[in-house]
């Protein structure tokens, strides 16, 4: 097996891997958000411990693709370098393996996705975090008596602001 096709399996391998990884976590960060819902604090918590394990073989992975890329480019010209993410595309699209079959271009688009999609979960988490945090605060200023509404100015600013 020629080298070019050494590298070619090793980083699609990898990047499999990175799916999966990134996958399980989106999984995870869905279930969190199903047991914020849920008030489920002991799975929150388990879920949470899952989640950066996950997160810390994720970072495993990107080490082992950083340290990889930097041995790659040890043995390229200058002008040939892997400096970007496009330049790591353009680098595998060279392999006529990547040509005929594209799993690599696959695997990245997937990657891609996956990523944004756990994004976009862990905004709504967040969301729903925000507003229960508000909620509390209104429960604690009316558990204690404190006025649970403010009063606003012509310049809509609540009054007692500067």
């Amino acid at each position: 097996m020629k080298d070019n096709e050494k590298i070619y399996f090793y980083l699609t391998d990898l990047w499999q891997q990175l799916c999966e990884e990134h996958a399980l976590l989106f999984n995870l960060t869905c279930d969190e958000y199903l047991y914020l819902l849920d008030s489920d604090l002991d799975s929150i918590e388990k879920t949470v411990a899952e989640k950066n394990g996950v997160i810390t073989r994720i970072a495993e992975l990107e080490n082992i693709r950083k340290d990889y890329l930097r041995k790659i480019n040890a043995g390229l010209k200058d002008s040939e370098k892997i400096n970007s993410h496009q330049d790591l595309l353009k680098y595998v699209g060279k392999s006529t393996i990547e040509k005929d079959q594209k799993h690599f271009a696959r695997f990245n688009t997937l990657l891609i996705k996956i990523i944004e999609k756990i994004k976009k979960q862990n905004k709504r988490n967040q969301i729903f975090l925000r507003k229960a945090m508000i909620s509390l605060s209104e429960w604690k200023k009316e558990a204690f008596g404190e006025n649970n509404f403010q009063i606003y100015n012509a310049s809509g600013k609540t009054l007692g602001q500067p």
